[in-house]
């Protein structure tokens, strides 16, 4: 099929003209998937974890679970404190809502690592009220899975935001019992030697 040019133009104007348009072409292309690629990603894992809400799929579930924590993990060793606490929130739910599907070591294994980034969150802001209650909603948790390092070190963490605001006694108690939690676990460890 012959091309037929406009009278009053010559061939490499043509050709020039329809380069530009291809290069519009392609760069509306360019701009729709770019326009993808723009959305912040947090949006995009919101919207993964509304969709885990009604999901069957166990694994599934588990794996939008563990990519919502590490990117809340992200979140706040990049400082955005915020989001961190909007995105484990949305975990928690998530997890709570998936509560009967979910074998319950594996359930508080995700809650006891959730409310614990929820204590550093709140620590790292200052919200210390906020910190302890989280600190203490993990420390039992880490003590039904059998983690009695994560107990120690959770309880020694809490003991730290006691001491900071003020509350001497109750700082002591939670030292103490981390006491006894690390020496559990120092002889457990010098017995298998």
């Amino acid at each position: 099929m012959l091309t037929r040019f406009p009278k009053n133009t010559s061939l490499s104007f043509h050709f020039a003209q329809s380069r530009v348009e291809k290069r519009r072409r392609k760069d509306n292309l360019f701009l729709k998937r770019e326009w993808i690629l723009r959305l912040p990603f947090l949006y995009l894992l919101f919207n993964l974890l509304q969709v885990v809400r009604l999901m069957d799929n166990i694994d599934e579930i588990l794996q939008a679970l563990f990519i919502g924590i590490v990117v809340a993990s992200f979140l706040l060793q990049t400082c955005r404190y915020t989001k961190a606490i909007e995105l484990l929130s949305e975990c928690l739910v998530v997890v709570q809502q998936h509560s009967s599907k979910l074998k319950k070591n594996k359930l508080n294994e995700f809650r006891a690592l959730i409310y614990c980034n929820l204590f550093k969150v709140f620590f790292l802001v200052g919200d210390y009220e906020n910190a302890i209650h989280n600190g203490e909603k993990a420390f039992p948790l880490y003590h039904e899975i059998g983690n009695v390092e994560g107990e120690a070190e959770m309880l020694e963490k809490i003991g730290d935001v006691y001491r900071l605001t003020g509350k001497e006694v109750k700082a002591k108690e939670r030292y103490e019992k981390a006491l006894t939690f690390y020496s559990s676990v120092m002889i457990a460890s010098n017995f298998f030697d």
